[in-house]
């Protein structure tokens, strides 16, 4: 009877059942393997399961995070591929298409504008989480990423800052029964093996964390010619009912 959306993947929800309500979600992987993209197809899909999301890119302005949406939503149908006379390509929602995508999430996600951090306090980010969910409902937070929604100064301890901001995200999740993604980078790139501990930051993290989930590429061997182009992900911690894969 727990409240829960679907992944949006079916083996996925099979796996852990779903993403349940009050649980925090740690995903993790190396730069550039597309976690960011995989974090905002778990948007969409709770967008079409009539949730109200709230999105924070600390790397991305908000209006490329909102292309980057527009563009999973409207799927290759409705993309156009415009090139320039010097060979370059730029991918673009068809025009009619992109006015019906956005009225129909127009009051459902709402996105974080990163200019205003500069200058601010480090508790600015989690006043605007709470802000969402108590004045706009949102249910489905995704936090994008740990290193750029924490301030590192000198003169503190940054893995005391980070276990403090994931704790009360945590809280968070299960005051007010919202489902809040954390993606997070790994410690070091090209791990062959990988474990819990290999995320970047505070140990409290993964301890803190109902779920985590890896995005990598897969293994390769020797003799493979070229690089794959798909991805692998793994379930590596999972509270609810302990399947991991």
């Amino acid at each position: 009877d727990m409240e829960k959306i679907s992944t949006g993947f079916q083996n996925l929800d099979r796996l852990i059942g779903g993403f349940f309500f009050g649980q925090l979600i740690v995903l993790t992987g190396e730069r550039g393997y597309g976690k960011s993209t995989l974090g905002s197809q778990f948007m969409t899909y709770a967008v079409e399961q009539n949730c109200t999301v709230f999105y924070y890119s600390g790397e991305l302005m908000d209006w490329f995070v909102q292309d980057w949406f527009d563009k999973q939503i409207a799927g290759s149908d409705y993309i156009n591929c415009l090139e320039s006379n010097l060979g370059y390509k730029n991918y673009v929602v068809n025009g009619d298409k992109l006015q019906q995508i956005h009225s129909w999430y127009d009051d459902r996600v709402f996105l974080f504008d990163n200019a205003i951090l500069q200058g601010e306090e480090t508790g600015t980010l989690l006043e605007t989480v709470r802000t969402a969910i108590k004045q706009y409902g949102c249910r489905v937070i995704m936090l994008d990423n740990l290193m750029t929604a924490i301030e590192d100064t000198l003169d503190s301890d940054l893995y005391r800052q980070q276990s403090n901001f994931v704790r009360e995200l945590a809280e968070m999740a299960k005051a007010y029964e919202v489902l809040i993604f954390l993606v997070v980078h790994p410690r070091k790139a090209g791990l062959t093996r990988f474990s819990n501990d290999d995320v970047m930051g505070s140990s409290n993290i993964t301890n803190l964390a109902d779920v985590i989930l890896r995005y990598t590429k897969p293994s390769r061997s020797e003799d493979d010619p070229e690089p794959r182009p798909d991805r692998v992900l793994q379930v590596t911690k999972n509270r609810l009912n302990g399947r991991i894969d």
